[in-house]
């Protein structure tokens, strides 16, 4: 393939550069997800700190971002098997986040993982809901 194709720099074609863009973007919400949990010692804080980011950045971007995931999940084919796993590691990833703060917290396990779990598909189902309106109330509330 020549050098400046799309081809030279992802062999695997397009379902390549999903899958190199996917991660990436994992990463960064996971990085910022993390670090915004260890800024607070109370999980109540940081997570209302998270949803007013959240919230400012879809306005910020015109509501044309969100999760990096979720479009990846509804749209893709199943027939990636890495972006499948990339798709399962990420959601695995920031419920254990959320899990965790909210253990070092006093929480205990069960019902970290249950708080954790209904903080993370809130945040998918309000920033879809947002970005429907293009409003950021829904996250902000």
């Amino acid at each position: 393939a020549p050098r400046g194709s799309l081809y030279f720099h992802f062999p695997g074609g397009k379902d390549q550069l999903v899958v190199e863009v996917t991660r990436a973007s994992v990463a960064n919400v996971t990085e910022r997800l993390g670090a915004a949990l260890l800024e607070e010692s109370d999980p109540a804080v940081a997570v209302h700190h998270i949803y007013q980011s959240v919230a400012r950045m879809l306005e910020d971007y015109e509501f044309s971002l969100g999760c990096p995931v979720a479009p990846v999940v509804l749209d893709a084919p199943n027939d990636v098997p890495d972006l499948v796993e990339i798709c399962r590691s990420a959601f695995e990833q920031w419920i254990g986040l959320l899990r965790q703060a909210f253990v070092r917290a006093g929480v205990p396990e069960r019902r970290a993982q249950a708080l954790a779990l209904l903080v993370e598909s809130s945040l998918e189902g309000l920033m879809v809901i947002a970005r429907a309106t293009r409003d950021r109330t829904p996250v902000q509330a």
